[in-house]
């Protein structure tokens, strides 16, 4: 028995649940598990590449719009912990080297793309569900995508924010974090789509023969 299973078992043991009680909170503990083994990774593996925060705010910038979104999942809890942790280091050693061949005009003109195709991906293919979890009602859809198109309001705002505190300080980390975020965005956003998804699935295709043959 692992350890989800365990935890559920003693919560419904001292609550005294019933079966589907048990089953959503094993969900939840394996939810949280989950989430919790991918952000050490990035946290552990940027910390060793020099891009501990930049990671992390691509990982957060990718999960979060997903949460509502949808996309490409990847088949077992190990290769989505892979593909997240090693999309988030690349995506932050990409930003940091490109950040210093970038000035404020022509990350300007980055970021202004960057969130055209998004809000455009977002409203022709937001929420892409999976088969483990259809989408069956249409309200919920509409929901869903509503809620995708606010958080990338969101990211644009903060990353506003991020340029005044840029052009008021010079401090250059805000520069890196505004690409840090359009950067996750993109990918989630890619992930949407029908390449996206293709490349996604051979990725995660491949990782499982590696990670679970035998």
């Amino acid at each position: 028995m692992n350890i989800q299973d365990q935890l559920a078992k003693k919560i419904c043991s001292e609550l005294n649940l019933d079966e589907e009680q048990y089953e959503i909170i094993r969900y939840g503990a394996f939810a949280i598990m989950q989430i919790s083994l991918c952000i050490i990774a990035v946290a552990v593996f940027g910390l060793l590449f020099g891009v501990m925060l930049q990671a992390l705010i691509v990982s957060f910038s990718t999960s979060i719009l997903r949460q509502y979104s949808g996309g490409a999942h990847a088949s077992r809890p190990g290769s989505c912990a892979v593909i997240g942790t090693a999309v988030s280091i690349g995506l932050a050693l990409f930003v940091k080297y490109i950040g210093n061949f970038m000035n404020v005009n022509t990350m300007l003109i980055v970021e202004s793309i960057s969130f055209l195709i998004a809000f455009y991906i977002i409203n022709k293919y937001a929420p892409v569900d999976s088969k483990a979890k259809p989408i069956k009602s249409e309200a919920k859809r509409k929901k869903m995508r509503k809620r995708s198109f606010l958080i990338a309001t969101s990211y644009l705002v903060l990353s506003i924010v991020f340029l005044l505190l840029y052009q008021y300080t010079k401090n250059v980390n805000f520069y890196i974090f505004i690409l840090d975020i359009s950067g996750g965005m993109l990918f989630q956003i890619f992930s949407l789509t029908i390449i996206g998804r293709s490349v996604l699935a051979k990725i995660d295709q491949g990782l499982t023969r590696i990670m679970y043959r035998g």
